[in-house]
């Protein structure tokens, strides 16, 4: 919101302003929840790595997982 209010003070446009909700998550921010997601799950706590997933997705993080492991990228 702030970098919405700031962009409209510059005189500036933002076309999609989720984009820089997305974008403002670190790549290690990243790997931190998914290294909380795996505990959850670990601990059958499917509702709680669930819901790190579906926040990792609003904030533009696609969260692929497979037998080789969890991957992910920005969408």
């Amino acid at each position: 919101r702030k970098a919405v209010e700031w962009a409209q003070a510059e005189g500036r446009t933002i076309e999609d302003p989720h984009l820089l909700i997305s974008s403002a998550i670190s790549d290690a921010e990243v790997d931190r929840l998914l290294e909380e997601r795996a505990q959850a799950k670990r601990g059958r706590d499917f509702t709680r790595a669930d819901g790190i997933r579906q926040e990792l997705a609003e904030r533009g993080i696609l969260v692929e997982d497979s037998k080789e492991g969890t991957r992910w990228k920005r969408k």
